[in-house]
């Protein structure tokens, strides 16, 4: 899904133009904190790559975890991309998802410890 959104933003807002994409984003980021920057479009180009080396991993290697690094960066992006630049009511749905997403990764890091030690017991 990743890819698709990078493919669909380049191909519906930019016209397939690295140098549009960075020149829009640039243009947004000055509106939103002042900052004419278009390295927005760099940190999600070393995202979509990471993730997708992560994705190749998991194929090869199944039982292999993400590592929790590459969560947090994720967290980052989506967060900026809805809260900080997204249309003011994302702002209300954000707050919600982001907390949801919390509680569910402590569940799994509970569930995850628990399941540890049961097999270090070897129960």
């Amino acid at each position: 899904m990743c890819v698709v959104h990078v493919i669909t933003a380049m191909a519906g807002f930019h016209d397939f133009s690295h140098a549009e994409s960075v020149r829009h984003t640039a243009e947004v980021t000055r509106r939103v904190v002042g900052v004419n920057w278009g390295g927005g479009v760099y940190v999600n180009y070393f995202f979509t790559l990471l993730w997708c080396v992560d994705a190749i991993q998991q194929w090869r290697r199944p039982q292999r975890c993400t590592p929790i690094w590459i969560h947090v960066f994720m967290a980052f992006i989506v967060f900026n991309a809805t809260f900080v630049f997204g249309p003011i009511w994302w702002r209300y749905t954000t707050v919600p998802i982001v907390l949801m997403l919390a509680v569910a990764w402590r569940h799994r890091a509970r569930s995850d410890r628990n399941s540890d030690s049961t097999e270090a017991v070897g129960l």
